[in-house]
């Protein structure tokens, strides 16, 4: 990773992106929406996982159940929303980096048709939406432990020590976050292009983004910060935001793309 030329590939993702913008944009929002879908039925649910009284959501459909009651069935309903966007979020990963290569070797030729096709790679694809999950769930909630533990001794809300045991939370979670998003970048491509097992994918993404961790997370940081301002709308509305938001993620999967394809020839030669 320590000379990935990123200039180089913001330019060739561009291009293809110019060369190939209604394939390329309307397979975006195709894995958008399938990846997104559960997040807004599953945001009804919540909070969830408290007993104490709290004001009824929009929309809510567990309202009128005793509390204890309305716990229980948001629970089980999240998680059932969860299993489900996992699923359609490894269909639609299956199918959406097969558009992205035949857009950036050939962008004119780019079509629909591989994101409808995600092939064998599906199930495997599905395991590693579980297993990367499990991962950054079990290292954030390491290293939430000590800010947790401040927060919980403060003897308010609006203590300085919630604050602080908050910001001690946050702070590392966040980290965790970012750097297992920059070291898992290349896992999907090795599952859905390679064939590789999950195992074995995670393994070869950690390799490949060995070195030059600088460059990356500044990569993958400035993506987030795009995704979040545009996703709020705060670039100028909900049609813009969502605009945005696709041509960030088409862009930016374009260059991942266009990284891989260098490290494979790399690691061929």
């Amino acid at each position: 990773m320590s000379d990935w030329p990123l200039r180089t590939s913001s330019r060739r993702a561009f291009a293809a992106l110019r060369q190939a913008p209604l394939a390329i944009g309307l397979a975006t929002l195709l894995w958008l929406v399938a990846r997104g879908a559960g997040l807004f039925v599953l945001a009804s649910f919540v909070p969830a996982a408290q007993a104490a009284p709290r004001p009824e959501l929009p929309g809510d459909l567990f309202a009128s159940q005793p509390t204890e009651v309305q716990s229980a069935l948001r629970f089980l309903c999240g998680t059932v929303f969860l299993v489900v966007l996992w699923t359609l979020a490894a269909w639609a990963d299956a199918g959406f980096l097969r558009v992205v290569l035949d857009a950036l070797r050939t962008p004119r030729r780019a079509s629909l048709r591989p994101f409808l096709q995600p092939g064998s790679a599906f199930g495997r694809m599905l395991a590693y939406h579980v297993a990367s999950g499990l991962l950054v769930f079990g290292a954030g909630l390491v290293v939430v432990i000590p800010g947790s533990v401040i927060a919980a001794l403060a003897p308010s809300p609006t203590h300085w020590l919630a604050y602080l045991g908050t910001a001690i939370a946050l702070v590392p979670f966040a980290i965790v976050y970012v750097v297992l998003g920059a070291r898992l970048l290349f896992a999907p491509h090795a599952i859905v292009l390679e064939g590789r097992d999950v195992k074995d994918a995670i393994r070869s993404s950690f390799a490949r983004t060995r070195g030059g961790l600088g460059a990356l997370l500044l990569f993958v940081i400035g993506f987030e910060l795009v995704e979040a301002v545009s996703a709020f709308g705060v670039v100028g509305g909900p049609l813009l935001a969502l605009v945005t938001v696709a041509l960030a993620h088409a862009w930016s999967a374009l260059v991942v793309m266009e990284r891989w394809v260098h490290l494979t020839h790399a690691e061929a030669s």
